[in-house]
C-alpha cells in the first residue's frame, strides 16, 4: 500500500489538495487498485477541520 498527499494553502486558513492511494497484491482484483480523493483543511485558532471526498 502506498499513499501520497498534497495540500496547497489557498488562504491562511484554507488548504486544498488531493490524495492518491494505491494497493497491489494477489488478493486485489486485477492485481492492483488506485483511489483518488479531494482533500481540504480549515484551521482557525486552536481548531482544525479536515475532510476527504
Amino acid at each position: 500500500v502506498a499513499v501520497a498527499h498534497y495540500l496547497q494553502n489557498i488562504t491562511k486558513e484554507l488548504a486544498l489538495g488531493g490524495e492518491l492511494a494505491y494497493q497491489k497484491g494477489p488478493n486485489v482484483p486485477g492485481g492492483g487498485i488506485a483511489v483518488a480523493s479531494l482533500v481540504g483543511r480549515y484551521s482557525s485558532g486552536d481548531s482544525t477541520i479536515s475532510a476527504s471526498i
